[in-house]
């Protein structure tokens, strides 16, 4: 495993990812938010059908040079296409913010 490189601003490298990785196949599937986001905890939520894997990556991540912070939803199976859905705050939600997800 390399290690973490610094961005500019000293922000670590790696702080700005999201990844899934499948340990059957090996395969990484990730996305990188940018040099200026820093990704919060994300979570799993299964599809209703329960196929294994399928589903949902959510979390929020801070924008510390635009002082936002965003919500993002992800296919699970394609994380690496980028958000399905962002919603953005006009301001900052401190890191650390978690979530949990019940079942109808």
């Amino acid at each position: 495993m390399g290690r973490a490189k610094s961005a500019p601003g000293g922000v670590v490298e790696a702080l700005n990812l999201v990844n899934r990785f499948d340990r059957e196949s090996g395969r990484l599937n990730q996305f990188n938010y940018g040099p200026t986001v820093i990704a919060d905890e994300h979570v799993f939520v299964p599809h209703p059908d329960g196929k294994e894997g399928k589903g949902w990556i959510i979390g929020s991540s801070l924008d510390w040079q635009a002082g936002q912070t965003r919500f993002a939803v992800f296919d699970a199976e394609h994380l690496s296409n980028g958000p399905l859905a962002l919603g953005t705050l006009p301001y900052v939600v401190p890191l650390g913010l978690h979530g949990s997800w019940k079942s109808a």
